[in-house]
This record gives C-alpha cells, structure tokens and sequence, in this order.
C-alpha cells in the first residue's frame, strides 16, 4: 500500500509546485540598506529649562560670559588710557557672545541685566580713552555707579532665579570715628 502512495504525493507537490510557479510575476529583490545607516533618532520631550532641576544649569551658562566680561572689566580699570584698547576689544567680543546666548524665558531678566551691564562698561571705557583728565569728568563717576548698579540687578536676579543667598552687606559704624590730632 505504500508503494502506491508514493507517487501520488509526489505528483501532487509536483504539480502544487508548478501551479504556485505559474502566473506569478517576478518580484525585484529588497534592496539592501547600507550597513553603516545609523538608527532613526528617539523622539523626547524637549527638556523645561525653566524647571527646579535645570535653571541653575542655565543660569551658569550665562554666567560664564559674565564672569570672563568681570575679569577683563577689572583688567581694564586698572589700566591707562592708552593700554586698554586691547581689553576693551577682548570685552566687546565677549558681549556679542552673551548677546548671542539664547535664554529660556525665566532667564530673559537676568540676560537684559547682564547685556546693560556690559553696554554700559564698554561705553565708560571708550569714555575714558577719550577723557584727557577722568578725575575732572563726572561722567566717568556716573558711569562707574551706573555699571555698579546694572551688575547689582545682575547679581541679585542671579540670586533670585537660583535661591543663592547673598552676604550682608557690612555694617556702617553707628559712632563717628575718632581723629586724633598731631
């Protein structure tokens, strides 16, 4: 019984296999993807920069501009007239730098003190180059209480946004000083 089996099955693949063969077009082969494509990119949530956990991270990025603008703001005040040219270049590079800075919304205060705070510094010093006698001009002292001012605002927003707390200021003698005469 087996042996008349055998031919029937083979006959019914046989045919099974010319049937499935007939009719159907040829399909192009799937083309290879290159084995260097790098993964699709994962989709997240863009990050709140604003958040409890990311605005100190966004306030040293902008102070990071302000602290090199400081040091050569103090290299120039020490300076004469005709030596700060160089630092005052130094300074205006830095401020395109922080003007360039894109801050998150909660930081926009603190962005406009500091860019006051470098306008007015670079313009005092172009002031002082210009100025034959800086002990003469008044305009010189006004701009230093000016720059002084906008770095305060500066300092206290940095203060406010990262709940840094700031040192007393120190106290004023509440007796007049003793002179002693020669």
């Amino acid at each position: 019984m087996k042996s008349h089996l055998l031919p029937s099955i083979l006959s019914i693949v046989l045919v099974s296999i010319i049937l499935s063969s007939c009719g159907a077009e040829p399909t192009a082969a799937p083309a290879l993807l290159p084995t260097n494509t790098p993964p699709p990119p994962t989709i997240t949530p863009t990050p709140n920069l604003c958040g409890p956990g990311n605005v100190v991270a966004q306030v040293q990025i902008v102070n990071k501009s302000s602290r090199e603008f400081d040091d050569a703001y103090t290299l120039a005040s020490n300076l004469t007239q005709n030596q700060i040219l160089p630092v005052l270049q130094d300074m205006q590079r830095i401020r395109r730098e922080a003007e360039d800075l894109n801050v998150p919304p909660c930081l926009k205060d603190l962005h406009a003190y500091q860019l006051a705070y470098m306008d007015t510094s670079i313009n005092l010093m172009i002031i002082f180059i210009k100025d034959a006698d800086p002990a003469r001009d008044p305009v010189i002292s006004q701009g230093v209480a000016l720059v002084n001012q906008y770095h305060n605002q500066y300092t206290l927003e940095m203060a406010r946004l990262t709940g840094w707390t700031l040192p007393a200021p120190p106290a004023l003698p509440t007796t007049p000083i003793a002179t002693t005469k020669p």
